[in-house]
């Protein structure tokens, strides 16, 4: 059921306006409490993270084939369903993952908008956030900060990884300007918040930083032909770094579906 929640945004904040709103959401002929999602909320993310183990470990598996035993895994196959390529089945979950997330803190944002909440505006800035994710995991737009970083720094070693300095510069000034609006959320929240994005950062740029510093000197010494470079270790890191990107949006999906009910149950209060 699309709910339209600017058709019923009140124009004053009071909360009896802000209740009313709300149940105009409700449908109709049901005996719905406030708040509660029209959908089975508690089998997303058991879901999401049964698919997420499907595609790691086909992809794995086909690796393991490919690099392990020698096995001549079709290359339609092995591209496709690679943890570590891009433009894949992995990469359209992914960039699904992220999307979805953007979609629930819209939600959210629109909710505080109806109970005239602070930091209103912080929800839609996180949702804008998420979505620049969502694309950047389909069209890899961090890397194209690789080269001109390596050049300017002259990065070598893990460091080789150039995307992970200006992305570290921009993870800091986000938390340094969203600070006042983490420490006011619930503490619960705050701690699915705090533990998704650390497993994500590990992920991304912590084993990112591992794995370059195994690959380098083969990287380099065989001039970026990765069909000579990838080994056993390498995919063990690569599947670990994207395993817990992964499970890190879906830690944060989960945080945002209970944080999205919490909001509604406000709404809907006289």
């Amino acid at each position: 059921m699309a709910i339209d929640l600017n058709r019923h945004l009140p124009s004053r904040g009071t909360a009896d306006e802000a209740s009313a709103a709300w149940e105009k959401l409700q449908p109709e002929g049901t005996g719905t409490r406030t708040g509660e999602l029209l959908v089975p909320w508690k089998a997303i993310v058991p879901i999401l993270l049964m698919i997420m183990t499907a595609l790691a470990s086909i992809s794995f598996a086909t690796l393991s084939a490919r690099h392990q035993l020698g096995y001549n895994v079709p290359t339609w196959l092995f591209r496709r369903v690679n943890l570590d390529e891009e433009a894949n089945i992995p990469t359209w979950f992914a960039t699904c993952l992220l999307f979805s997330a953007a979609g629930l803190i819209f939600l959210i944002a629109r909710t505080k908008q109806l109970l005239q909440d602070r930091f209103t505006l912080y929800w839609y800035g996180l949702s804008l956030t998420f979505l620049y994710l969502s694309v950047d995991e389909v069209a890899s737009l961090h890397e194209m900060a690789m080269a001109p970083t390596r050049t300017l720094l002259e990065l070598r070693g893990p460091l080789y990884a150039a995307w992970v300095i200006p992305a570290m510069a921009a993870l800091a000034i986000l938390v340094l300007v969203y600070s006042r609006f983490l420490l006011g959320l619930p503490r619960r929240t705050l701690g699915w918040f705090a533990f998704a994005g650390a497993l994500y950062v590990i992920g991304a740029v912590g084993m990112e930083l591992v794995a370059w510093g195994h690959i380098y000197q083969a990287y380099i010494a065989r001039s970026g032909n990765w069909s000579e470079i990838v080994d056993m270790p390498f995919v063990v890191m690569s599947h670990s770094e994207e395993v817990m990107e992964m499970t890190g949006v879906i830690a944060f999906i989960h945080a945002l579906l209970d944080y999205l009910r919490e909001s509604m149950h406000q709404l809907g209060e006289p």
